[in-house]
């Protein structure tokens, strides 16, 4: 059964799964400037992290974001179709590619002013048009400036930075230094990772790369799969 949080934050009665419980638990407890890695198995309800956490750090500020690095554009949209049924983030959007320049400008505008609690995006799209609005909205949380500020980065499909890179997409590989850069500016920046299949060796460089002014938390867990 749903848990206080879970009724409050989001339109969920019942958590999907033990794993998602101790995720979204470790999500309430985690602090500033730290990273939370999930490695949940595909179905237990790792969307709801990002969903839960741009609920709870608004209501602490409403001027927080939240950015979304996602692999594609279906995917990006699909999140932005889910959210826009979701009480306190219905303003979210996807910023991609096949949108018009004006169209991009003005989603960019209206996140730079608060009014997109999540935005998903490409990592190209975050490491090229939308770099240097989320850099400003970073020194924005930092200095107290009026703007939405961005309170969190999260990587969904995180292992792809592992095994996608170099040849085929290389931004996903500069995604630690962007969230470095944004660190920079923004001590306080959570990062959360998301995956269902994040080894021991990827959690390893993921504590590396990603660590913060806080330790990293890590929720895994495994299952096992019958089907061929």
């Amino acid at each position: 059964p749903a848990s206080t949080f879970l009724r409050r934050l989001s339109p969920h009665f019942r958590f999907v799964s033990d794993g998602q419980k101790a995720a979204l638990n470790a999500l309430m407890t985690m602090p500033r400037g730290a990273t939370l890695v999930a490695s949940l198995p595909t179905g237990w309800g790792k969307s709801a992290l990002f969903q839960v956490g741009a609920r709870r750090w608004r209501e602490a500020d409403p001027s927080a974001c939240v950015v979304v690095v996602v692999p594609t554009v279906a995917l990006a949209q699909d999140h932005a179709r889910s959210l826009s049924t979701m009480p306190g983030l219905e303003g979210s959007r996807s910023l991609v590619g096949g949108m018009t320049p004006a169209e991009r400008q003005k989603t960019l505008s209206a996140f730079s002013m608060g009014e997109i609690p999540i935005l998903l995006m490409s990592p190209e799209m975050a490491l090229g048009t939308a770099l240097g609005t989320l850099s400003e909205a970073a020194t924005r949380g930092a200095n107290g400036f009026e703007g939405g500020h961005l309170a969190a980065v999260v990587i969904d499909e995180a292992h792809i930075i592992a095994s996608w890179g170099r040849h085929f997409r290389p931004d996903f590989q500069r995604l630690p230094g962007l969230v470095r850069e944004l660190r920079q500016r923004q001590p306080d920046l959570r990062t959360l990772l998301l995956s269902a299949t994040i080894d021991e060796s990827l959690r390893r460089r993921f504590r590396d790369e990603f660590s913060g002014t806080e330790a990293t938390d890590e929720v895994v867990v495994a299952e096992p799969r019958n089907e061929f």
